[in-house]
């Protein structure tokens, strides 16, 4: 592939404004002159300044570290190392790398995003793919098709809500002051973090950092300090779909910032891997509810076979063998009288397990079956399912 290079002298902290129909890599050198290379006709003007560049082809730029990009239009994948000066990304078709910038704004991707060490912070309003931030921080709301692992530092009244289609994997400071709302195929957990939380009534919600995580996977926190506080506010996957159902009408609003075909990309993303998510807990649910009545037609088994062998009788109706008095085992408990001769032996029996009475007409059945797959993991006893389902009627 013969690649085309032009050169442009230039001020050191110029303007671009760029656009790109195929891959375009920008690096940024000590240079104050602009290097283009490029397998295509490459359109280069000269503005007050700095310059306006439209590539058809592959692009490679080499320009000013301290240099300002707008890149209004990139249809394929886009790289960006070593630059220090703000850069702009409006609408994006493929992939995002960056790797050692100061400050970035994108308005959406319809691929993957990986930034490292971005020193300023990274805002992004959307990804129809994975998100991951290394050695960076978000600093604004976002919305990911897949999944999502980025580090967040709290600021006082600062409100932040991350949606993904996948799984949310933030990474907490140690001295972080924060609210951090979970809502996964779990259920809905509100997290407190920070030795300067206040208590009780002295709490205002909107003067306290505050998260909120949503995904159709799990949403993990990491801190070197654990929350102070946990509250539960959902459970099951009936409250976890109507939870996620606000949330993602909350978050609609936000794709108008980056246009509506991106949008509707990761929209749709979204919504399938969420459907995914949902129906593999209905199968989940399905199959603990199968082996729940399983297991309660075996105990009903058990025990009536063996309340048959208590009155007496044999596996088959018969009566028990005799033996003699000296090979008797003590018994210490009643018998019927068709084998009242001290001479008989009978197994003495566990008597028959529990059996949860479920109330059909009030209890949901996802809440039902929640329980009895609590049950089926001992989690709970038989006692306190029953005390549950009752609170819930």
């Amino acid at each position: 592939m013969t690649m085309n290079t032009q050169e442009f002298t230039c001020h050191p902290r110029p303007k671009f404004t760029i656009e790109s129909r195929a891959n375009l890599i920008i690096e940024g050198w000590d240079q104050a002159r602009l290097s283009i290379e490029s397998d295509a006709p490459t359109n280069c003007i000269e503005t007050a300044d700095g310059y306006d560049i439209r590539s058809r082809g592959h692009c490679k730029l080499y320009l000013p570290k301290e240099a300002e990009l707008t890149i209004m239009r990139a249809n394929s994948d886009v790289t960006l190392s070593d630059i220090s000066g703000a850069i702009n990304l409006r609408k994006m078709g493929g992939n995002l790398r960056v790797n050692r910038i100061h400050n970035i704004v994108v308005g959406g991707v319809s691929g993957n995003v990986t930034a490292e060490n971005v020193l300023g912070g990274f805002k992004i309003g959307g990804a129809g793919g994975n998100l991951q931030l290394n050695n960076t921080q978000l600093i604004g709301s976002t919305g990911v098709g897949g999944n999502a692992s980025f580090t967040w530092i709290p600021q006082n009244g600062q409100h932040l809500r991350v949606h993904a289609g996948g799984n949310i994997d933030c990474q907490l400071p140690a001295d972080a002051t924060a609210i951090v709302n979970i809502t996964d195929h779990e259920g809905g957990h509100k997290l407190s973090y920070g030795t300067a939380m206040p208590e009780g009534d002295d709490i205002n919600d909107n003067d306290i950092a505050q998260i909120s995580l949503v995904c159709g996977g799990n949403a993990q926190v990491h801190c070197p300090d654990p929350a102070r506080k946990i509250e539960h506010f959902a459970s099951g996957w009936g409250r976890f779909a109507q939870n996620m159902e606000r949330e993602l009408d909350q978050f609609g609003d936000w794709f108008d910032e980056f246009g509506v075909h991106i949008a509707v990309n990761v929209q749709e993303t979204i919504n399938r891997n969420l459907g995914h998510a949902l129906d593999q807990l209905r199968r989940q649910f399905a199959k603990a509810e199968w082996h729940a009545k399983r297991e309660a037609f075996r105990a009903e088994r058990h025990a009536r076979r063996n309340g048959e062998e208590f009155n007496g009788r044999g596996k088959w109706g018969g009566p028990w063998r005799k033996e003699a008095p000296e090979q008797a085992a003590p018994r210490n408990y009643p018998v019927s009288p068709a084998s009242s001769s001290a001479t008989a032996i009978v197994t003495p029996l566990a008597p028959p397990p529990q059996r949860i009475v479920i109330p059909n007409d009030t209890v949901g059945d996802q809440e039902r079956l929640i329980i009895l797959q609590m049950v089926a993991d001992k989690k709970i006893t038989v006692d306190q399912a029953e005390q549950l389902l009752r609170a819930l009627a």
